[in-house]
């Protein structure tokens, strides 16, 4: 469970390094990225906007919008994803 900003940066950072490399033929292939999706899942990002009175890290709008920006960069499909 992602706790504040900086923890919720510092993931978004790291999968976006894990989910780079396959991005190009995933994209190719029109394949959904369903195995990239179950890790983000399972890391807590895509839970980063609940309220802290609900167990959730309530990251600024700053913070989300890096998380986006990281995860775009590595792979445009899965930065459409939490926005949703």
């Amino acid at each position: 469970m992602i706790r504040d900003d900086a923890e919720a940066l510092r993931t978004a950072a790291e999968l976006a390094e894990e989910f780079r490399p396959g991005a190009s033929g995933r994209d190719a292939r029109r394949e959904l990225p369903r195995a990239e999706l179950d890790r983000l899942t399972a890391t807590g990002l895509l839970a980063v906007t609940v309220p802290a009175e609900h167990g959730g890290a309530d990251v600024s709008a700053v913070t989300l919008a890096e998380v986006f920006r990281l995860l775009a960069s590595a792979d445009a499909s899965l930065a459409q994803i939490p926005q949703s």
